[in-house]
């Protein structure tokens, strides 16, 4: 259990690991959309295999975040005011699951073999689970970012950390993955005594 807090500091401070997997089904069925969009204009049986594979991955990674996600709403502490917010993101979300379980029940029954009108009405049904996960995403964004659920959240003003541009952030990502040396062939460690 140390070995995993070393590395993941991050888990001893979760009220709840809901947020370690909800965005596997969000990338893997938002892909999935887009690729099996493909398929079906290209008319290709390989891209129309990724788009199984990425929709199986994306409705297992569903089923997983919906389960912490309703464990989540059990034990973590929320105002009255948020519980409207919660009710309408597990709506969202469990709307996705069976969507997806749907379409991906629907694919392996017909193994791919679609009449027009089918998949035509099967891309309708995909791009309807990709609203109700944006939709579901944006509730659970909601909850955190403006009602603070499940953080320990520190007031700007309190943190007086501000950081500049893109282009500062990315500078000084190089400039600690760059080794330097300095005439004597030798690297140094600058070390990192910015002002926070």
């Amino acid at each position: 259990m140390d070995f995993i807090v070393e590395f993941f500091p991050g888990l001893r401070e979760m009220a709840n690991i809901h947020p370690l997997f909800v965005h596997f089904p969000i990338a893997f069925l938002s892909v999935f959309l887009v690729v099996d969009l493909l398929a079906a204009v290209f008319r290709s049986r390989a891209l129309f295999v990724i788009a199984n594979w990425l929709l199986g991955l994306g409705a297992v990674g569903a089923v997983v975040a919906a389960a912490f996600g309703l464990q989540a709403a059990l034990t973590v502490p929320h105002p009255p005011g948020v519980h409207e917010i919660m009710e309408n993101h597990r709506y969202f979300a469990l709307n996705t699951t069976a969507l997806a379980w749907l379409l991906l029940f629907w694919r392996l029954l017909n193994r791919g073999r679609f009449w027009r009108v089918g998949r035509v009405v099967h891309l309708l049904l995909a791009a309807f689970m990709v609203l109700n996960l944006t939709i579901a995403a944006d509730y659970g964004g909601l909850m955190v970012y403006k009602y603070g659920v499940a953080v320990r959240a520190v007031p700007v003003e309190a943190s007086g950390h501000r950081h500049g541009s893109v282009r500062d952030e990315i500078g000084e990502w190089l400039h600690d993955l760059v080794p330097h040396t300095h005439g004597d062939g030798h690297d140094h460690d600058h070390g990192h005594d910015h002002a926070h």
